[in-house]
């Protein structure tokens, strides 16, 4: 079955937050987001990973099933060239790119779907006629979601309730180790 996955990354501050939403075919759509374990500062980088955790993400869900055929789409054009072998790695980021790169298609093979890269314009406006366009918006506001969790001020941190929601509480975490508290 051909599975479209919709990710986005961002980075602020040295830290990096994913965003990841498919609409398979024919089944449920599945959103996932979260904060990265490694802090990175290269956009490329955090894209390809966060195309990583988006399909890792899926897989564990159910969403992504072996024999899939799955299109990656992703707003930056230089991971989405490099995920698919178009472009070579520079020098000094080469070792990143490769190790994000490397994740993806290893857990694609492990995994036995086909995945290939696509690349989606962007930061579209609401009245666009793109049909990806609505996806990736969301796959972006999962990632300022993941984020935003994150960056909680420690005056209302302390103040909250014990969260229900699980990635709620998984982000109240994180948060907590980032301040010393966890």
């Amino acid at each position: 079955m051909k599975v479209n996955l919709y990710t986005d990354a961002g980075v602020r501050n040295g830290v990096a937050t994913w965003g990841a939403v498919c609409a398979p075919k024919g089944r449920e759509r599945v959103e996932r987001c979260g904060r990265m374990r490694e802090d990175l500062k290269d956009t490329t980088a955090a894209e390809l990973r966060a195309m990583a955790n988006g399909l890792h993400s899926m897989l564990r869900a159910g969403v992504i099933q072996r024999g899939d055929e799955v299109k990656l789409f992703c707003d930056n054009q230089d991971a989405v060239a490099k995920l698919n072998g178009a472009t070579p790695m520079k020098r000094e980021k080469q070792a990143r790119h490769r190790d994000a790169v490397g994740k993806v298609l290893d857990m694609a093979a492990l995994a036995g779907v086909k995945v290939k890269g696509a690349h989606v314009k962007g930061h579209q406006k609401l009245n666009s006629t793109c049909p990806h366009a609505p996806f990736n918006r969301r796959a972006d506001k999962l990632c300022t979601l993941a984020r935003e969790a994150v960056e909680i001020p420690a005056p209302i941190r302390a103040s909250v309730a014990p969260p229900r929601v699980t990635r709620a509480r998984k982000a109240l975490e994180i948060a907590r180790k980032l301040e010393g508290r966890g």
